[in-house]
């Protein structure tokens, strides 16, 4: 299943390059344990769209498997600053702040 969504989003990318969709990639390579390709796909999605606090999330979660606690509180940080309301991040706070990691 994960390797038809990638699939997909690929080819989707192919013919619209522009699109938010490699956050949607990001997600499928994340679920199939590729995390240095979801970490490419979520840095793409915020060169579109540098607005995306939901991809800084989903980056700042890439970032905490491969415990690269550097990159997590900064990914957070940014989600945070973004939208402050974001119930994801807000969960995750501990972590921007450096605690409990």
């Amino acid at each position: 299943m994960l390797e038809e969504a990638i699939i997909s989003y690929q080819k989707y990318l192919q013919i619209n390059p522009k699109r938010d969709s490699y956050k949607g990639l990001g997600l499928a390579y994340k679920g199939k344990g590729m995390l240095d390709e979801s970490i490419i796909s979520y840095q793409k999605c915020l060169e579109i769209n540098p607005k995306n606090d939901g991809c800084f999330y989903n980056l700042g979660i890439a970032y905490k498997v491969k415990g690269m606690l550097d990159e997590v509180i900064k990914s957070y940080s940014k989600c945070l600053q973004l939208n402050p309301n974001n119930e994801n991040s807000l969960e995750n706070q501990e972590i921007t702040q450096g605690k409990n990691y």
